[in-house]
């Protein structure tokens, strides 16, 4: 079994090894090693402790003999509690950022009824984009996650989920502004591309929420 939770490779010159099976790559650390008088060889006792991260290679996913060689238990219980905190204040603060966006959406539906063609203000985009930026970091950690571990089930269809998560990861365009005689206009998105943007944020937050929830 392999944590999700990726940690630096161990660096002690002579007993640690990186070992290639298939598409994978081994972390393996040397517990010992002794003197076979018969043979006349050195004997290497060694075991796997993680498996390396492809896009991070000074990373791996560690497993239980990492935990057993290198972190005690009481080290191992400390962050435990300390990653279940870290949660619970990251879940805090999602909860926060997905009501915020829920309050948009549904004003935003009914304040654009009638006015599908017509161009956002500066003024509004800017609002509507601080209430996207926290929502786009907490679907972008959840991305980067899957991404580094290969994703939560390893399947086909996560890496395509996830590919069009982050086609929706995207702020409105600040409007230009041009003057057209004595009247100021601006050339932007209309209110019907943002009320389709924020339904496909509205389906990634819900993924997103199903995903941890799990």
């Amino acid at each position: 079994m392999y944590y999700n939770e990726p940690v630096l490779i161990p660096e002690i010159q002579g007993r640690i090894f990186l070992r290639s099976k298939g598409d994978s790559v081994y972390v393996q650390f040397q517990i010992s090693r002794t003197y076979d008088p018969e043979t006349k060889n050195n004997r290497s006792e060694r075991c796997i402790i993680g498996i390396q991260l492809p896009k991070k290679p000074e990373y791996m996913l560690p497993n239980d003999n990492y935990y057993k060689y290198f972190v005690t238990k009481e080290a191992a219980e400390r962050n435990e509690q300390q990653e279940t905190r870290d949660f619970v204040r990251k879940m805090a603060e999602w909860e926060e950022a997905r009501d915020r966006f829920d309050h948009l959406y549904y004003d935003f539906q009914r304040v654009s009824k009638g006015r599908w063609n017509e161009v956002l203000c500066p003024d509004t985009v800017e609002a509507i984009n601080q209430i996207l930026e926290p929502v786009i970091e907490m679907l972008k950690e959840e991305s980067d996650k899957t991404e580094e571990t290969g994703g939560t089930d390893g399947t086909e269809e996560t890496g395509k989920e996830r590919a069009r998560a982050g086609m929706r990861l995207e702020l409105i365009p600040k409007p230009a502004e041009k003057a057209v005689g004595n009247v100021k206009i601006y050339e932007g998105k209309n209110y019907e591309y943002v009320n389709y943007l924020l339904g496909q944020f509205k389906g990634a937050i819900g993924r997103f929420f199903q995903k941890i929830k799990r």
